[in-house]
Order: structure tokens, then C-alpha cells, then sequence
């Protein structure tokens, strides 16, 4: 199972604490969450859970929060959060955990912090990697690349009157339009990022008065920028600046609506990051102890001859998004798409089940039965792509699979103890390619 992040607490001059957590091994690279997402909040949504864990297998991912946002210590009236103040916090985790200098990912709004910190205290920042962001927030006569005005007093005012302004539900459109309706999306953007009316506008009104363009130009860090071509919260024209003003910056634009950095091309921008990065381990053989999971539909062949071509596509269109969306509502991920079957990979093995029975209880709604095999073991992720003696013994379990039938093996079915699941034995079955014989169970619902 993938560790825990570890939690610490980083002293300031003042008497402040700022509250952070570190996960994985590798070379450092430090990040607030992004706006008032705190950071444990980070693992309540699948996609973004996949991001921070992935990242960690790689380098060592320190997630800060802000003054007055989970672990740290709440704002002090009167002291505003300046980005001076926030660069100051960053450094005092790094000194508490005793690196000299670290890589540093920001997002959005919050990038300009470290745009300051990389400007004014160089030898502290190794490379910086910015994604969605922007110097200079609020629209201004010569900044045509801003948030008008208009749109950031809404803002204020749902702060003081919820319901009056710009709220959760008005964002989505402007923040992640490919998924707009996703309800649980919605859910943690509202529950995870609650902090108090007066810490919200502190900081919006911060990144309001900020703009740090005459800094540009001084950050001599290597420095990587990620942007949506069609990104409404902060235009593309905003990342073309900065790839022109800072001396060392390189422009990767995706071809998408979304300012969220992980709803669209995650793997992509992660594997640019990498590279960029220069953290080798990206491009070798990662051994992790994952749970595979392969689903077929069953009498695809005898389908397929009996329908014409167009209503089998629809159909085949129908499965690839039922399957991608079960997968990511249990947290996993797909690594490949075979005509009507899947090959997905989870963190935890009860999540693969679950993800196989929702696949298959939405898909019998549909009229299409599949067969569904799990197995737990050590997989090698080159890149995209997926190997290893595991994937096979989950191929051949699915293989034994009857339709509508959720096959595990053994490490599978010691791990569900406690799950809403009934366990049955399915038998001693002999895989193809794989030695001896193998203890099969199959999986009910409760």
C-alpha cells in the first residue's frame, strides 16, 4: 500500500507554526495546495490523490499550507499574507526540514509567491515549474489577461453574504468546464476548500494588489510553464508573457478548456514536469505493489456479427466512459483500452472491486454482461505503459471469469476482510503461462 504522508510543523520568528506534510523519497519539490484547498484535502479527490502520489514516487513532494488553512496557524489581524510573508513560510519548511534548495511547483494565484521567493532568493530555488498561472491576477489597463474586477468583488461578496456572489456555483465553468457536472468534483471543491470569510478575503484581496511582472525578468531558475490553450480563469496570453519575460522559461500549452491542472492531460504535464525536472527515475522501471484489474465484455463476437458496425461503436463508446468513470470514482486509473476490454490499476484492492461491481451493474443496465478478474502484486510502470508477472495472472483470472462475475485470487480475497463483500471459492484452476495451480474466489455483494 502506498505510505502515508508525513506530517510536520515548521516554526516562524514569530511564534507561528506552519503545518505541512512531506511524502515519498527522492529530490525535493515544495507547493502550496492551490487556492484554499488545504493539503490533506488533496487525497479527497481521486485525480488529485493520483497526482501528489505519483509525483512522490519520484522526487520527495512537500505540500505547505497557508496562514490560516489547515495545519498552519490561523492569519494575525492586521498582518496581511504579502507574498514576502509567504515566501518566508515556504523557506522556514524548507530550513525545518534542512534543504538548501528545492524545486518548486506552483499553481495558479499561488505561483506568484514563489515567482517572488525565485526572484528575490535564488539560491534557494532549484527550477520552478508554474501551471495555469498568471503574474498579475486582477485585469488592469495594460494586463488584458486578468480577472475583471467585477468578477473578483462577487467573490468578495460571497464571502460576507453566501448565495450573492460567485460561488461554487458559478466557477466550474470557468475553472474545469470538461467536468463541470461532475457532482463529487463540486463536492470537494466546496468542503475542501472552506476556510473562514476573513482568511478568503485576505487572500483574495492579496492576489488583487499583486503583480509581480517587474520580477519576471530577475528569476534566473530554469523554469517550466504549463497552460490550457482555452483556460477562461487565466488566459493563455498570461503563460506567452511570462515564456518571453523570464530568461530561462520554456511554454508547454495542452489544447484544453480547463484551469485545473489535473481534470485534463495529467500524465502528460506530470511526465513534462519530469523530464523537465531531471528526476531520471521517470523514464526506468517503477516496481509497485499495485492491484490489477482486467474487464471484458462477455459475447462481444457473437454481438459484434449480429449488429450492424455504428450501433456496436455507440456501444463500444458507451463502455469506454462507463469504465473510465467507475475507475476514477474508486481512485484507480486506466493504462489501456482493448477494443471492449480494460486493464485498470488501484492503490488499495477494494477499490478494484468495487470499481469491477459498479462497472458491471451500470453496464447490465445497458444490456451488456462482462467478466471482471483482480490480482494483487508488483507491477512495472514504464511511462504509460504496464508490466510484470501481475498483469499477466490478472489476465488469466479474468479469463476464468463468468459473465457477470467478479474474479479474484487469494491475496485479493485476504485483503477484502471487513469489505461489503461476500467471498466464495471459485475452485484450484491452472493458469496459462503461470505454474501450478491457483486458488480462485468469486466476489457478491454483501
Amino acid at each position: 500500500m502506498f505510505p502515508s504522508p508525513r506530517v510536520g510543523y515548521a516554526p516562524r520568528g514569530d511564534g507561528a507554526h506552519i503545518g505541512y506534510w512531506t511524502l515519498g523519497e527522492g529530490p525535493p519539490v515544495i507547493s502550496w495546495p492551490g487556492g484554499t484547498i488545504t493539503s490533506m484535502a488533496l487525497f479527497d479527490e481521486p485525480r488529485c490523490a493520483a497526482m501528489q502520489r505519483r509525483f512522490a514516487t519520484f522526487s520527495t513532494r512537500i505540500s505547505v499550507d497557508r496562514r490560516g488553512m489547515g495545519y498552519s496557524d490561523p492569519l494575525v489581524p492586521g498582518e496581511p499574507p504579502t507574498l514576502e510573508r509567504q515566501a518566508g513560510d515556504l523557506l522556514c519548511v524548507l530550513d525545518a526540514l534542512g534543504i538548501e534548495r528545492a524545486s518548486m511547483w506552483g499553481n495558479a494565484w499561488d505561483a506568484q509567491g514563489l515567482m517572488y521567493l525565485a526572484a528575490t532568493r535564488p539560491e534557494r530555488v532549484d527550477k520552478l515549474v508554474l501551471s495555469s498561472t498568471t503574474p498579475c491576477p486582477l485585469a488592469r489597463p495594460d494586463w488584458p489577461y486578468g480577472i475583471p474586477e467585477h468578477v473578483l468583488a462577487a467573490l468578495g461578496s460571497e464571502y460576507d453574504h453566501p448565495g450573492t456572489g460567485v460561488g461554487p456555483q458559478d466557477l466550474p465553468e470557468l475553472i474545469f468546464p470538461s467536468c463541470s457536472d461532475d457532482q463529487d468534483l463540486l463536492r470537494w471543491m466546496d468542503e475542501g476548500g472552506r476556510v473562514s470569510p476573513a482568511t478568503a478575503r485576505a487572500y483574495t484581496e492579496m492576489a488583487a494588489a499583486s503583480d509581480v511582472r517587474e520580477l519576471l525578468g530577475s528569476i534566473t531558475a530554469p523554469t517550466l510553464l504549463l497552460h490550457s490553450t482555452g483556460d477562461r480563469w487565466t488566459p493563455i496570453g498570461a503563460a506567452r508573457y511570462m515564456a518571453d519575460a523570464i530568461p530561462d522559461a520554456r511554454l508547454v500549452e495542452y489544447d484544453s478548456p480547463d484551469h485545473m491542472v489535473f481534470t485534463t492531460d495529467l500524465d502528460a504535464k506530470l511526465d513534462e514536469a519530469a523530464r523537465f525536472l531531471e528526476l531520471p527515475e521517470i523514464a526506468h522501471v517503477q516496481r509497485r505493489l499495485l492491484t490489477v484489474l482486467f474487464t471484458d465484455v462477455v459475447g462481444s463476437t457473437e454481438r459484434l456479427a449480429a449488429t450492424a458496425d455504428l450501433p456496436w461503436t455507440a456501444l463500444l463508446d458507451e463502455i469506454d466512459d462507463t469504465v473510465a468513470w467507475q475507475v476514477r470514482q474508486h481512485g484507480g486509473r486506466v493504462c489501456k483500452s482493448m477494443g471492449d476490454g480494460h486493464l485498470a490499476l488501484f492503490e488499495r484492492p477494494s477499490d478494484a472491486v468495487a470499481a469491477a461491481v459498479a462497472i458491471g451493474q451500470r453496464l447490465r443496465r445497458a444490456g451488456v454482461e462482462i467478466r471482471a478478474g483482480a490480482h494483487i502484486g508488483e507491477v512495472e510502470l514504464r511511462g504509460t505503459d504496464v508490466a510484470g508477472v501481475a498483469v499477466h495472472v490478472g489476465a488469466r483470472v479474468s479469463g476464468k471469469a463468468g459473465a457477470g462475475e467478479v474474479v479474484i485470487t487469494r491475496t485479493v480475497a485476504d485483503l477484502l476482510a471487513g469489505s461489503p463483500y461476500r467471498v466464495e471459492e471459485a475452485g484450484e484452476h491452472e493458469l496459462k503461462g503461470l505454474p501450478g495451480t491457483w486458488p480462485l474466489f468469486r466476489v457478491r455483494p454483501a
